[in-house]
């Protein structure tokens, strides 16, 4: 190879893997600010350990990635309250309508409201993708909460009517 192109090569080799790991760090923080802005409200959070976190190592069912993929920029939070379950997502999924292409919307806020097991078709399917984006910031917060809210009081409803 050209001098030229192996040096550009190793000086942005460098730079892409500072660059991840300072992304996959403030994603980490933007969970965080989620997860305590749900536990101010009195929801029940995972939290602590991998929780909400992709592995690191991640080889895929029966290893079949190798080497293994680091998916720790995919970040989530689980939530409960009044026995209803939410999955907020820092990266939801969108199925194109037109072409059927599947994207990953990274740094969008999509929330998930369940009252039973939730299953990965349902996340699918029934996933809110809101307006909000990362970086949160007060207002974004706020709103997130009156989203989570009217979900938790409309399934509350439904839930405690049978309608």
């Amino acid at each position: 190879m050209k001098e030229d192109l192996i040096t550009e090569m190793k000086e942005s080799f460098s730079t892409f893997e500072k660059a991840r790991e300072d992304y996959i760090l403030q994603r980490g923080i933007q969970r965080k600010i989620i997860v305590k802005l749900l536990k101010g409200d009195d929801y029940s959070v995972t939290d602590g350990g991998t929780a909400g976190s992709g592995l690191k190592n991640y080889k895929s069912n029966f290893n079949k990635l190798d080497p293994p993929h680091d998916l720790r920029h995919h970040k989530w939070v689980e939530a409960e309250k009044d026995g209803i379950g939410f999955l907020i997502s820092l990266n939801p999924v969108d199925t194109d309508p037109g072409s059927g292409n599947i994207h990953h919307l990274y740094d969008r806020i999509g929330v998930q409201a369940y009252i039973e097991e939730n299953t990965e078709k349902s996340m699918r399917t029934s996933m809110m993708i809101t307006p909000l984006s990362l970086p949160m910031d007060e207002e974004k917060c706020e709103e997130l909460l009156k989203i989570i809210e009217r979900l938790r009081k409309t399934l509350v409803y439904h839930r405690d009517t049978g309608i």
